[in-house]
């Protein structure tokens, strides 16, 4: 009876430590996303080169002059929305960072909140607010600014008012995330060593928080490739975007094969800016990881030393 417990007692530790093996703990979850997103995407690739050449329907997206307009508008609205989250997403995310007690709640739950509403439904309210016979406009007439309701709908700033006002909380979330694991005193020996706090803002805080703005300025520039919904709700003929075009490919029965181009050539672009990113950047550095805070705030605590001492 001992020696069997002898037995289990020895075995169990065994057990554990096969079980603490990174790769046996991450085996289940990259099973489950190779059946989930990689045998999808083989089978998209396969599909796209199935005609009579392997770059026949490749050659069709890039050959017809609406899928390549519709391709680089695509990228400089994505473009765009990404700065314009940047702009006013570090400012929120500062004052989220800096706010506390009831105050930080309320501000977050102002941010997070409105990105669990349905895209369609903050689009449609988009236009109401926005239409000419929206509120907006009445406001504008009522204080004189305008004669008349204004055409505000159906244009470019519209498109990327809605798609920023969608993606900007992965923006300050990220920045948020940022900020949150500064080390105050890195700020404060700044100032202590006469930086004045716009200063100290300036070369303390924002080289220490470009992770969290890389990280979010790709995050958005990704979701933004892939909407459809709000460009054709809220711009004009001019402002529809690529992923549009998949959609309506995706009603032809005879479209296959051309379907699968278009969507492959929208991932290879945007496998493109990442690998770019992570080039030139570190993947690391994108995702927040420890390459700056790591070798930056050191140094920082270092010169801060000296220079309080």
């Amino acid at each position: 009876m001992s020696g069997a417990s002898t037995v289990a007692a020895l075995a169990r530790p065994a057990l554990s430590q096969r079980l603490a093996n990174p790769t046996l703990l991450l085996l289940p979850a990259a099973l489950f996303l190779g059946f989930i997103y990689l045998l999808p995407v083989i089978d998209l690739v396969r599909l796209s080169v199935s005609g009579p050449t392997w770059t026949t329907y490749l050659e069709r997206v890039f050959a017809v002059s609406l899928y390549w307009d519709s391709l680089v508008r695509t990228m400089q609205i994505a473009l765009s929305v990404a700065a314009l989250c940047l702009v006013f997403g570090y400012p929120m995310a500062l004052v989220i960072h800096r706010a506390s007690g009831l105050t930080k709640i309320l501000l977050t739950a102002g941010v997070v909140l409105p990105y669990f509403i349905a895209i369609l439904i903050r689009t449609y309210a988009w236009m109401v607010l926005l239409g000419r016979n929206g509120p907006i406009n009445k406001l504008l007439v009522l204080l004189g600014v305008l004669d008349e309701p204004a055409q505000l709908l159906f244009n470019r700033g519209t498109v990327l008012l809605g798609i920023t006002a969608v993606l900007l909380p992965i923006m300050v979330l990220t920045i948020y995330s940022s900020l949150s694991r500064l080390d105050p005193a890195l700020a404060r020996a700044a100032q202590a060593s006469g930086a004045g706090p716009l200063a100290a803002f300036w070369r303390v805080t924002i080289p220490l928080t470009l992770p969290g703005m890389g990280a979010g300025v790709l995050l958005v520039f990704v979701a933004a490739l892939g909407f459809f919904i709000t460009p054709t709700l809220l711009g004009g003929a001019g402002d529809q975007m690529f992923a549009m075009h998949i959609v309506q490919q995706a009603d032809f029965i005879s479209s296959e094969g051309f379907l699968q181009a278009l969507a492959v050539v929208l991932l290879v672009i945007t496998l493109v800016f990442v690998g770019i990113a992570g080039r030139f950047l570190g993947f690391e550095f994108i995702w927040g990881g420890a390459t700056l805070d790591g070798e930056t705030q050191p140094s920082a605590r270092a010169g801060g030393g000296r220079a309080s001492g």
